[in-house]
């Protein structure tokens, strides 16, 4: 095992510049928080050497890659260039909405471990379930930003397309942001390159892929932008309602009755508006389906026309915004129901009306 791992961190090295390489990397979890067709994920912890030798631990997300039994070393190779290539991509993605990737560890497994920072809040289905007031539309917008800028050439990296997006694939960080993860699946969208060329399949999770992926008259099936578009509006779907799409029916069936046209039921008081964005993005048509730049324009829209509540305080300095009204009253709830606000906020307390306002901000 020690000459092949060896050779596999020899020929890891030979094929590229080297990622950041993390020293001291070590598990917290002895069985895996998740799983995937090709990795596990275990909970960790990392020393950053700018803390020193008694400072805290960070806790982080350690990715060990699953080998292929009795692979090739042409087959080898082609893993690692895969995995190489995933890593280059999340070095160049530093977004408020992306997966903060940290480096890799070559002490799991025969193959480098990706490296990111741990999210305790866990996916975002996790954390709307523990937290039902929190605005489903915040989430869909922190997404659609996110992906945004996967899908936006700069002059440091091309168009990007995230080829997996899902519930089960969207994190919430410790202030309660949404970010996007395991990019497995991407790759660049570049009509001149290797990445969008037709492929012998096309892998993806079946109730969130798109007709076009699906279909067996398809013989040039590749992931794109509009493909990506199409799982968004799965995904705000499944963001909104809490459940899988297609719930009551098995992989094979929904295969067959999306390529007919069969697409998610209206949920309960959902906005006209919202609803007409989750239909255009999984609209037949690829040239119907909007830019992220458009579901972040239509959201807007949506934001103004349902502006939010906040909790105000009156005093000698006017008017200041405490924290959202929803916020409030989950606080309240687990202070107690005789409590008062100003009797627990500092800002409210000392305003001198002994009271506090809710309105539209």
């Amino acid at each position: 095992m020690e000459s092949r791992f060896a050779s596999q961190e020899s020929l890891w090295r030979s094929i590229n510049e080297n990622p950041p390489e993390l020293k001291g990397v070590t598990k917290e979890s002895r069985n895996p928080v998740a799983t995937t067709n090709f990795s596990e994920v275990y909970r960790g912890s990392w020393l950053p050497p700018d803390r020193g030798v008694f400072g805290t631990r960070m806790l982080v997300a350690i990715k060990v890659i699953r080998t292929i039994p009795g692979a090739s070393s042409a087959r080898q190779e082609q893993t690692l260039r895969q995995l190489k290539r995933e890593i280059t991509l999340q070095e160049r993605l530093k977004h408020e909405n992306i997966l903060p990737f940290l480096g890799v560890s070559m002490d799991f497994g025969d193959l480098p471990s990706p490296i990111s920072e741990w999210m305790a809040n866990g996916t975002v289905l996790q954390y709307l379930k523990k937290n039902p007031q929190a605005s489903r539309l915040d989430f869909l917008k922190g997404i659609a930003r996110g992906m945004r800028f996967l899908h936006q050439p700069t002059p440091h990296k091309p168009s990007i397309v995230h080829g997996d997006l899902k519930g089960s694939n969207i994190l919430v960080t410790n202030w309660g942001a949404p970010c996007l993860a395991d990019f497995g699946l991407s790759r660049v969208y570049d009509p001149a390159t290797f990445w969008n060329t037709a492929t012998e399949s096309v892998n993806g999770t079946t109730r969130w892929m798109s007709p076009e992926l699906l279909s067996a008259s398809n013989d040039r099936k590749s992931l794109t932008i509009a493909s990506d578009i199409y799982a968004y509006g799965i995904t705000a779907w499944e963001i909104v309602t809490g459940k899988l799409p297609y719930h009551d029916l098995i992989d094979t069936k929904v295969i067959l009755e999306v390529t007919k046209g069969l697409r998610p039921t209206r949920p309960r008081d959902i906005s006209d508006a919202l609803w007409n964005v989750m239909q255009q993005c999984w609209d037949v048509d690829v040239k119907v389906r909007p830019s992220m730049g458009s579901v972040l324009r239509a959201f807007h829209k949506i934001a103004e026309m349902n502006p939010p509540l906040r909790l105000l305080s009156l005093d000698s300095c006017g008017i200041r915004i405490i924290t959202s009204l929803q916020i409030l009253q989950k606080i309240m709830e687990e202070i107690g129901p005789n409590e008062r606000p100003c009797d627990h906020f500092d800002m409210i307390a000392g305003s001198g009306t002994g009271g506090c306002v809710a309105a539209s901000s």
